[in-house]
């Protein structure tokens, strides 16, 4: 299971005075239960909503209305997802003028905080932290000093360590021209 999917799971249950009423309870999630009161199928669900830190022992538990119960328990895994990172940057530009660099990304997680990196091609880089409640995009801007043909990547990781990068960042930095007068 991923962080960002509906988790389920179903089994059975039964007690063995059909005059009690069970009632079903989980330790995470909701379970309903369908059947009479002798037996049925009991199914659960639960929204992931961050991987691995929703990883945890799900106990589903029956209880008759005598106070007797039974337990079961199942491993519920979710998996962290890497961020899915969108950029572009400005096509050509002349040296020591901004080039513009839009990013933005996704992430199924609900992670306290990201962090944005670019490496802008020409052995310089820019860190930014993105929190759960900020904007997941942003603009950055950046001067190339000498010309030549570049390429920018933007890597965003999430608290839980995945990262995902965008790559596809051609920039055409030229020498500027003399002005003649």
């Amino acid at each position: 299971m991923v962080e960002g999917q509906h988790a389920t799971n179903t089994g059975t249950w039964s007690d063995a005075n059909a005059g009690d009423t069970v009632s079903l309870s989980a330790s995470v999630g909701s379970v309903t239960k369908s059947g009479t009161n002798a037996a049925g199928t009991w199914s659960w669900s639960y929204d992931t909503t961050d991987g691995p830190d929703k990883s945890q022992t799900v106990t589903v538990t029956a209880t008759d209305d005598k106070g007797r119960s039974a337990t079961t328990t199942f491993d519920l895994t979710v998996d962290n997802v890497a961020p899915s990172v969108e950029a572009s940057i400005d096509a050509e530009i002349n040296c020591r003028t901004n080039a513009t660099l839009d990013w933005s990304f996704t992430d199924p997680g609900t992670d306290a905080d990201w962090t944005v990196d670019v490496d802008w091609g020409d052995t310089t880089s820019s860190t930014a932290t993105v929190g759960a409640t900020d904007p997941k995009s942003g603009t950055l801007n950046h001067a190339y000093e000498a010309p030549d043909n570049y390429s920018a990547t933007v890597t965003v990781t999430n608290d839980d360590g995945a990262s995902g990068a965008n790559n596809d960042n051609s920039i055409v930095v030229a020498r500027p021209t003399a002005s003649r007068f």
